[in-house]
């Protein structure tokens, strides 16, 4: 199967794909070996796909920094070493990268990032967002179970940690 053939599967699955989206870098007729699925083609996220064997990495987020969608010339962005260091590893392993943003924003990433924090079914599903409805919970202990079940080291909160949460509202792009 080929790179061009996974990216029309996704295409088929969670349409329309967005003029954001679509292959990043490499060769979108190459055989794909391996896939691997990562939120970002970090360093990290390039080595492992690398040592996993992949030679198609789909992305959620940009390729590379700034966000490139507004002016997507390479020549606006080679001069972050972030941005080389990327290009040069995928380049050096002959990956393709494709980015599907909102397709899969729309098909299944909201109400995964739901389940991700173990939040019951939500009371509102319409469209872009999910509202869900718990026990009333201190602001602290839901930002303490969000890292956890995330293995997030840190997340910025603003307000009183110790307000109660009684409904928790999941907006599209507010992840």
């Amino acid at each position: 199967m080929k790179c061009s053939e996974v990216a029309a599967l996704i295409e088929e699955l969670a349409p329309p794909r967005g003029s954001d989206e679509g292959f990043r870098f490499g060769d979108p007729e190459a055989e794909v070996a391996k896939v691997m699925v990562a939120w970002m083609a970090t360093l990290e996220a390039i080595t492992a796909a690398v040592e996993a064997g992949c030679n198609l990495l789909i992305v959620h987020e940009e390729l590379h920094y700034p966000y490139s969608h507004i002016n997507p010339g390479l020549e606006n962005f080679l001069c972050w070493p972030v941005n080389r260091a990327r290009l040069v590893a995928l380049a050096r392993a002959g990956i393709t990268v494709y980015r599907a943003h909102g397709m899969l924003d729309r098909f299944c990433i909201l109400d995964d990032f739901g389940k991700a924090l173990n939040l019951p079914e939500p009371t509102v599903a319409e469209g872009y967002f999910r509202i869900y409805d718990v026990q009333p919970t201190p602001v602290v202990q839901v930002v303490e179970r969000a890292k956890q079940r995330l293995k997030l080291p840190h997340l910025r909160v603003t307000g009183a940690l110790d307000n109660m949460v009684q409904r928790i509202g999941l907006p599209w792009g507010g992840l």
